[in-house]
């Protein structure tokens, strides 16, 4: 998609919706509130983001640690070959010896398929519920707090500061979390 069509259609959406946040305060005849939020920002601060990235790592280091395993048997088999393959007379052996080296890069080639693919579906399942413990804590600070309309951030081209609630959403999820993790507050010190 263009830059002018990215453009264009942001410019339509702020117009649209500062038509529709007019309308409404019209429409109630009392001043409309308005916040605007962070989302990405809340979710890279929010401790809970942490801990699930340290068992994505976990993950992560599972998989290179046989992966390396692996390619130290393709390694030993490619060694023993090249050793070999001058003294081989027998053709079909060294065919055998060729074959099971492609099977092994095989092997290795699918294991690194499937690895990414078990890395995303971990990082989906551990994302998603970080995502809806932040939208649930972003809408219980709205009705706390009698906000009508939560803009994102990124949506935006202009808003005043005083009018943005990140950093309020960023507290109230990590106290909520070290209460839930009482184990973590020695490892936060001053954070």
């Amino acid at each position: 998609m263009s830059k002018r069509k990215v453009w264009t259609m942001a410019i339509i959406a702020s117009a649209a919706i500062a038509a529709i946040a007019w309308a409404a305060s019209l429409q109630s005849g009392a001043g409309l509130k308005v916040a605007v939020v962070d989302v990405q920002t809340v979710f890279d601060k929010y401790l809970g983001t942490a801990a699930a990235q340290a068992k994505l790592e976990e993950e992560i280091r599972k998989l290179e640690e046989e992966g390396k395993k692996k390619s130290e048997e393709l390694r030993v088999l490619q060694e023993k070959y090249d050793k070999q393959r001058i003294f081989i007379d027998d053709k079909r052996k060294e065919q055998e010896m060729l074959q099971q080296i492609e099977r092994k890069r095989q092997e290795i080639q699918q294991f690194i398929e499937e690895g990414r693919a078990r890395l995303e579906a971990k990082r989906r399942e551990l994302s998603e519920p970080i995502i809806k413990e932040i939208d649930a804590m972003i809408q219980e600070i709205a009705a706390r707090e009698g906000i009508d309309l939560i803009f994102e951030k990124s949506a935006l081209l202009y808003f005043k500061p005083e009018l943005e609630i990140t950093n309020a959403v960023i507290k109230a999820l990590n106290e909520k979390y070290l209460k839930e993790h009482p184990q973590e507050k020695e490892g936060q010190g001053s954070k």
